[in-house]
């Protein structure tokens, strides 16, 4: 019983600073959105880490983001975790605009 006590204690503690200091990532996004999946309608974001030849993300929201079609952007995000439909999703806030094109 106290093992499992200290375990949830230092989970939370682990947990609390992970929120505080958020990863972040660097994202090229393309200028024109793209279909989320094959069989979506919805548009999504498509990047690609700035260090990758592929753009290999599909995004459907940047959070603080106001995206111009016919832009392309180079963003810092960060990166949090939110569980939806009993699945964890990636979800991404705007931190800095570095370039647009």
């Amino acid at each position: 019983m106290m093992k499992s006590v200290l375990l949830v204690i230092i989970f939370s503690i682990q947990l609390a600073l992970f929120a505080q200091n958020s990863p972040e990532i660097e994202l090229q996004v393309r200028n024109q959105k793209v279909p989320c999946s094959t069989n979506s309608n919805e548009l999504c974001f498509h990047a690609k880490k700035v260090t990758d030849p592929t753009w290999t993300f599909t995004i459907q929201e940047i959070e603080n983001f106001e995206f111009t079609e016919g832009t392309s952007y180079t963003l810092l995000l960060e990166l949090g975790f939110k569980e939806e439909n009993g699945t964890n999703k990636t979800t991404y806030k705007l931190v800095e605009v570095i370039n647009e094109e």
